[in-house]
């Protein structure tokens, strides 16, 4: 029941309007309390708010399910490229790459109903697409709908540290291509001449150091035994040679090959790592434009804010000079009509006073 109350929660929040997030996370969390869950409404009080381009690649998740799909079949294909080592498919699939974050990148903007935004929510939008290709975990937030912020890949490459499970046994070092086949191959021994070179030596030897005739073989007409001895063996020597030569070739010329597609690996390599950090940089100063430009605004929003209270004071200020003002008036008008009542008084007083005169000098007469 927890559970399902927090999902709900996730649910409802992060697929709303962020500017009312703070407003329904209150509601919710009091409602959790009011239930007598403060498990649940521990976890909804920890929910925190996405920022705008965090929101709007929630509401992709949420309105096109198969665009996380999407993207993790395209991040499986490229880590299989890299693993291969196949520059042509890893090209191809980093213009499928574009093409593919871009186009979700509209949707997800359309969806939010921004489909002309700013340039700094469009770059979010878009760096948060590609951390979810390359980042497992921006990845899960993203399938899930619940991103808090914008997130940006500062990789450069499909790196897998581990050995795949279907990874191919290690090569035997290729033949060097420089070592010629004379010295690889041992040429045969011609051993009919080296037995008739120790005999030659035994005879003179056994003379007693005078060098005695030699007896010349009978057909004069025909090669010498050793003589043709060494031909033989001579022959069979070249033409081993000749199929070492050819047998070396072929290792050698794949050898080449394959320092000829590790070479245009590493310049695809090359390629990729600097236009990825162009895109980097280019990010960076597009997201410390948006940083200026949000707190360029944050000021002028203080700035209004500032007005608008200043202005409140000032007609608040005016509004009590005002009353009183007419309260100044009203004692004026009353104070005047005071003194005109005074001087009335002081007039009846003085003709009391007159008759009263008046009235005690006629009593003296009459006494």
């Amino acid at each position: 029941m927890a559970d399902d109350l927090v999902a709900g929660a996730v649910a409802e929040l992060y697929g709303a309007d962020p500017d009312a997030f703070t407003e329904r996370r209150k509601a919710l969390v009091a409602a959790a309390r009011e239930a007598g869950d403060k498990r649940s409404a521990a976890a909804i009080t920890a929910l925190r708010k996405p920022t705008r381009a965090a929101w709007v690649v929630n509401r992709l998740a949420r309105d096109d399910p198969d665009a996380p799909a999407r993207l993790a079949a395209l991040a499986a294909e490229l880590r299989a490229a890299g693993r291969a080592k196949d520059g042509a498919r890893l090209r191809e699939l980093s213009a499928d790459r574009g093409a593919l974050i871009d186009g979700l990148a509209a949707r997800a903007l359309a969806a939010a109903g921004v489909p002309d935004p700013p340039p700094s929510l469009r770059a979010e939008v878009t760096n948060t697409l590609t951390a979810a290709l390359a980042d497992p975990a921006t990845a899960a937030h993203f399938a899930a709908g619940t991103l808090t912020k914008a997130a940006q890949w500062s990789g450069f490459g499909y790196a897998d540290l581990g050995p795949a499970d279907d990874a191919a046994p290690e090569r035997p070092a290729a033949p060097d291509a420089r070592r010629s086949p004379a010295a690889i191959d041992v040429a045969p021994v011609d051993i009919a001449a080296q037995r008739s070179r120790r005999a030659r030596t035994a005879t003179a030897s056994g003379s007693g150091g005078r060098a005695g005739p030699v007896a010349e073989p009978d057909d004069r007409s025909a090669p010498s035994r050793p003589a043709a001895t060494a031909r033989s063996t001579r022959a069979p020597s070249r033409a081993g040679r000749a199929k070492n030569d050819r047998t070396d070739s072929r290792p050698s010329a794949e050898a080449a090959a394959e320092r000829a597609a590790q070479d245009q690996q590493r310049r695809a390599e090359v390629q990729e790592q600097e236009r990825l950090r162009l895109a980097a940089e280019e990010q960076r100063r597009a997201r410390e434009a948006a940083e200026r430009a949000e707190r360029a605004r944050e000021k002028y929003e203080d700035a209004e804010r500032t007005l608008a209270q200043a202005s409140t004071a000032a007609a608040e200020a005016a509004a009590v000079e005002d009353r009183l003002e007419a309260e100044v008036r009203q004692l004026e008008e009353r104070l005047t009509q005071a003194r005109e009542e005074l001087a009335t008084a002081r007039l009846r007083a003085r003709r009391a006073e007159a008759a009263e005169r008046r009235a005690r000098q006629t009593l003296d007469r009459l006494q």
